[in-house]
């Protein structure tokens, strides 16, 4: 965690650090705290791919599964692979057994075409 807080202070708008750093705190069990600095990432970089992802997990830990599969189809919107890791990542597996994740393929063709994917990160 340090070394991201260190990142961030020479470079507070570094997009990976914040991303990484959700993905340290949602370690923690802090996936509120992790939302904010994915939605920080979104405010620098509105494509990017790793912060919808991180997102999703994080909205899954707190139990708003609707919230996560929404997040979670504007990450495969951008990056097709995340879908191959739903079912490996543990941070997901309570939204891939939930009743919401049936829809996904149905939420991910109501979600617009991203910006640009070629900011894929």
């Amino acid at each position: 965690m340090a070394i991201y807080d260190e990142i961030l202070r020479l470079r507070h708008e570094d997009v990976e650090a914040l991303t990484y750093k959700a993905d340290a705190v949602l370690e923690l069990n802090e996936p509120q705290w992790a939302a904010n600095l994915c939605q920080q990432a979104l405010g620098i970089d509105p494509d990017n791919s790793h912060a919808f992802y991180q997102l999703a997990c994080a909205y899954t830990a707190m139990e708003q599964f609707d919230e996560a599969l929404r997040y979670l189809a504007e990450a495969i919107k951008r990056r097709e692979s995340y879908r191959d890791e739903i079912l490996s990542d543990n941070a997901l597996q309570p939204l891939a057994v939930s009743d919401v994740f049936k829809d996904l393929d149905k939420v991910i063709a109501q979600t617009p075409p991203p910006h640009s994917r070629e900011k894929d990160t």
